[in-house]
């Protein structure tokens, strides 16, 4: 497992806690992390309506009374919302610290999405830009097909949990179809996203893979040349390039079930791909999903969830062997 490659080279997991009071009723899953210069830690979380039940793989819903009911197509829908919190990592010794202690998150975030059924809305990635903090998702229409939205929010008080909005758009996409999701923010690019999933063309002698660098103001796209994967984390600023978490499916053992493996890319600044890891499991668990990756002095920083329910920060030292074959998919 990638935990414990991590921890060994100088790294530390920390499980998310959040205060009972904010999360009744609830489930908070897929965290998406960005931390600014100066060691402040936001995340965008997804809440739902459901907790997901292994190995059944059953989605239960939660009611008011915080008892579990199956949910199923018949009996009722997925509901979804999305919440801002806050962690200081530099005010915090997070060598000793056992856990990241959630006390206040700002909600209802995205209450300006009337227009829009943001209970559709996928998992938010988050990013900056200078000050600002961007959002970026999925949302599945009425039509069958989806729409990416976006959104940038400047001036968070945390003090007073509020912020200001500056700009919120669904964007109009043509060749777009229900299995398009994962759209990712690029930190530092302003209007420019990492489409999903990646269209195929031919290199060579050989079909390969591209990720498309959509660029909605001219909507025009950049294609560039990459090895198959499906999607994953933001992109972030890293030595003199980026770096992202990837996912892709692997067969399990179970009918119908899959196991979702992750691998580091790196890019240079034109966002060609230069290198990637070993593929991995952060703990072992078959759903796990990495929706956030940031640079912090001289640590990566990751946040992911397992199993729908349980999130959790993992840190560790920047090293080169992390492009080498010291850990493993299991």
């Amino acid at each position: 497992m990638f935990s414990e490659w991590a921890l060994k080279n100088g790294g530390t997991l920390f499980p998310i806690i959040f205060n009972a009071n904010l999360i009744a009723n609830k489930s908070l899953l897929n965290p998406s992390l960005s931390i600014s210069e100066d060691g402040t830690g936001t995340f965008v979380f997804r809440s739902t309506n459901y907790r997901y039940l292994r190995p059944v793989g059953n989605l239960s819903s939660l009611t008011s009374t915080g008892s579990i009911q199956y949910l199923s197509s018949q009996t009722g829908a997925i509901s979804n919302s999305f919440f801002l919190a806050h962690y200081d990592f530099p005010s915090n010794n997070l060598k000793t610290s056992m856990t990241i202690e959630i006390d206040r998150i700002q909600t209802p975030l995205l209450p300006f999405l009337s227009e829009f059924d943001y209970s559709t809305l996928e998992d938010l990635r988050i990013s900056r830009l200078d000050a600002k903090v961007i959002l970026l998702g999925n949302i599945a229409t009425t039509e069958g097909k989806r729409r990416p939205f976006y959104c940038e929010i400047d001036s968070i008080d945390r003090d007073q949990d509020q912020f200001r909005l500056l700009k919120q758009q669904s964007l109009e996409i043509s060749n777009m179809n229900m299995i398009e999701k994962n759209w990712l923010p690029i930190e530092g690019r302003y209007g420019e996203f990492i489409r999903w999933p990646m269209s195929l063309k031919m290199s060579g002698d050989r079909l390969a893979q591209v990720i498309s660098i959509f660029q909605p103001e001219l909507q025009t796209e950049i294609f560039i040349e990459q090895p198959n994967i499906y999607g994953g984390s933001q992109f972030a600023r890293y030595e003199d390039g980026y770096i992202s978490v990837i996912h892709f499916r692997k067969n399990g053992i179970r009918k119908n079930n899959h196991q979702y493996l992750h691998q580091f890319f790196f890019y240079d600044k034109d966002l060609n791909f230069i290198k990637n890891s070993k593929p991995f499991s952060f703990l072992g668990f078959d759903t796990e999903f990495c929706s956030g990756i940031s640079i912090y002095k001289d640590k990566i920083y990751v946040s992911f969830s397992c199993n729908d329910s349980l999130n959790f920060v993992l840190s560790f030292n920047r090293t080169e062997s992390l492009w080498g074959s010291t850990h493993d998919s299991k």
